[in-house]
């Protein structure tokens, strides 16, 4: 493994370090007065042993105005293996530290002992070292963990030469305060913990796994009121926690936190990954011929005995959870966890041509990104989801080709349903006259009649499906039975590798796209706190393939058969007993909910007319637990003699 790159500062003679130091005459004239050797050439030994000649009072002054210069030079840490090392920081931790300076709100999804909570030791020590009234605390899950910041830190700080460490005026286990009135402190996470003063700094370690940070969170938050930042790190720890829900939305630019991931294949001395440090500095003379960093990229992991190790050690999910990074489901998750994986991999990388706008029609379309331009004699579709522009949805939009099967732009954002129907034209009119779906149940019916209304040539676009009916012009039509049918035929779609997907945001609301109980029925839908807009879009591929181009699916879950998809089927004949199942499903759910609207009806006359939704679920669960059905279980499977009472 070659050495890590220090900075050319440390090697550089003492009268040239100098001439890096603005007003360097008041600098000796300070420390003059402290102690005539601090300004006087002399051997420093630096962390890994190796002597320079300078002074302290140079070489205070470079730690603290280049912390890399301070970390890379005087800083130890303790190596489980190898006892007491030199710090050398790497390029991800580095673009760590960096978005901790450039974002007041920082989020991590990390690799497995990327050195992290390390990194955020020393920033901190770093600062309440070198700088006045700096006021840091550090939560994680516990006391033991919580405290193991704090022991890197005060570790470093033991270690350093005399002239670098500020004089302390209170220490105890768990916090160091030095005379300039800054202090570090590690606490563990309680349900209502906050704190008494205002923070320059919040660390959240390890997030995922602090059991109650919601609450927390609402304790703590306001100790930043005064411009503290917040830095949230940890590893993944599954799906619709506040941590998986956060980096989500950070990702989708839904709140404050700037999201940085880092991979394992980041982290140096990983399996032979001396490429990296290349890498790093953006040279690729380690690819061959015509080969992509992607490819070489998989070749790697596939090839990498590392891998193999931990995934035999771990388990297969374990691995990817901690040293992939990736969000797995519970099993609650409407996708299964191995296209989760796959979705996640493929979108990291994804290209995206433009954002913001059509450079080629000079157009402005905020939030818009374009992953593939379109192409002469392809085809290609819009779906539209439509938010009123105001509260917290989304209007979205997917544009599809439907000639090569693949998403090419998406466009996601807050707009009112006029102005979104000026979007909706421009995208299309760009995608060859691209035709255009909106689910038209509600504020959608003012982006349809915006497009449909030939006065408006802003808005005016005619190759929209419609239907006149009702006294009025109808897109499609999202009936509950509608949307679920839609949604389990996408998602099959994704599973056989059907489509292609390139939105990292879309990804994201799958991610949260899980089984909910509702009634005595699993409905899918967007886990609390999750955005469901840009899946709501892109399932009206399901209803143009299904109710437009009359496409024929089969079983609820949806083989889909028609020119250019891949059946999976090796003969007709399944394919005819595929069909037969289907209909004889759809029989069973008509008996299923003909049941369902009998018990009601029943239920009403004992009790009440007068019963909302939620009062009547309840009593439908309650019904089934006292049968002995498990919340997954449909009370309509069960055979019930008609005569008998369903309750007393």
């Amino acid at each position: 493994m070659q050495n890590y790159d220090l900075l050319p500062l440390t090697y550089l003679d003492f009268e040239e370090k100098i001439k890096h130091i603005k007003n360097y005459n008041n600098l000796i004239n300070k420390f003059e007065k402290i102690n005539k050797n601090l300004i006087k050439k002399q051997k420093i030994i630096l962390n890994d042993e190796t002597k320079i000649i300078s002074s302290p009072a140079v070489e205070y002054y470079l730690s603290k105005y280049d912390k890399y210069y301070f970390f890379n030079n005087y800083c130890k840490v303790l190596h489980p293996v190898k006892g007491i090392i030199p710090f050398k920081i790497f390029a991800a931790q580095r673009r760590f530290i960096e978005a901790i300076e450039n974002h007041r709100f920082v989020i991590t999804l990390k690799t497995r002992q990327a050195g992290f909570s390390t990194v955020l030791a020393l920033y901190s020590l770093w600062l309440v070292n070198f700088y006045k009234s700096k006021v840091i605390e550090c939560f994680s899950i516990g006391q033991d963990e919580s405290v193991e910041v704090y022991n890197r830190l005060k570790r470093c700080y033991d270690y350093l030469p005399f002239f670098l460490r500020c004089q302390t005026k209170h220490e105890t286990q768990t916090e160091i305060e030095t005379i300039l009135e800054s202090k570090f402190a590690s606490k563990p996470s309680t349900i209502t913990k906050g704190s008494g003063q205002s923070l320059s700094i919040l660390i959240i370690d390890e997030a995922s796994k602090i059991p109650h940070i919601e609450n927390m969170w609402a304790a703590i938050y306001p100790t930043l009121s005064t411009g503290g930042k917040c830095v949230v790190n940890s590893t993944p720890n599954g799906l619709g926690n506040w941590y998986a829900n956060m980096f989500i939305k950070a990702e989708k630019n839904e709140n404050e936190f700037f999201p940085v991931r880092t991979h394992w294949w980041e982290i140096p001395d990983r399996d032979n990954n001396d490429w990296i440090f290349s890498y790093e500095k953006n040279d690729f003379s380690f690819l061959k011929n015509g080969e992509s960093f992607e490819e070489f990229l998989t070749k790697f992991k596939n090839n990498s005995e590392w891998v193999k190790s931990n995934i035999k050690n771990l388990g297969y999910d374990k691995f990817l959870q901690e040293y992939e990074g990736l969000f797995l489901g519970s099993g609650k998750t409407v996708l299964t966890n191995e296209t989760l994986k796959e979705l996640q991999e493929e979108t990291e990388y994804a290209t995206i041509l433009e954002e913001n706008g059509i450079k080629q029609l000079s157009v402005t379309i905020p939030s818009l990104q374009i992953y593939h331009y379109p192409e002469k004699d392809e085809e290609y579709l819009i779906f539209n989801d439509v938010a009123s522009g105001r509260g917290k949805d989304f209007s979205a939009s997917i544009v599809f080709s439907i000639t090569k099967k693949r998403q090419v732009a998406e466009f996601y954002d807050r707009i009112s349903p006029h102005n979104f129907a000026i979007y909706i034209k421009q995208l299309a009119k760009f995608y060859n006259n691209a035709y255009v779906l909106i689910e038209s149940n509600a504020v959608g019916l003012t982006t349809l009649t915006a497009l449909l209304n030939e006065d408006d040539k802003n808005t005016y676009y005619s190759n929209v499906y419609f239907e006149y009916k009702n006294l009025g012009y109808r897109s499609v039509e999202m009936t509950a039975k509608i949307r679920e049918e839609l949604l389990l035929l996408l998602a099959n779609l994704i599973e056989n590798k059907e489509i292609k997907i390139y939105s990292k945001r879309l990804v994201n609301e799958l991610l949260s796209f899980v089984w909910k109980q509702r009634g005595m029925k699993l409905i899918p839908i967007a886990e609390e706190g999750s955005h469901d807009d840009l899946i709501m879009a892109f399932c009206q591929l399901s209803f143009y393939l299904n109710y437009i181009s009359k496409t024929k699916f089969f079983t609820p879950l949806g083989v889909m058969n028609y020119e250019g998809y891949n059946t999976n089927k090796e003969n007709n004949d399944d394919v005819e007993i595929e069909i037969q199942n289907y209909e004889k499903e759809k029989i069973l759910m008509a008996e299923k909910e003909k049941k369902e609207n009998i018990l009601k009806d029943e239920i009403r006359k004992q009790i009440g007319e007068n019963l909302n939704e939620e009062t009547m679920n309840d009593i439908l669960n309650k019904i089934g637990r006292q049968i002995g059905l498990s919340p997954n279980n449909n009370f309509f499977d069960i055979n019930v003699d008609d005569d008998e009472p369903f309750f007393n």
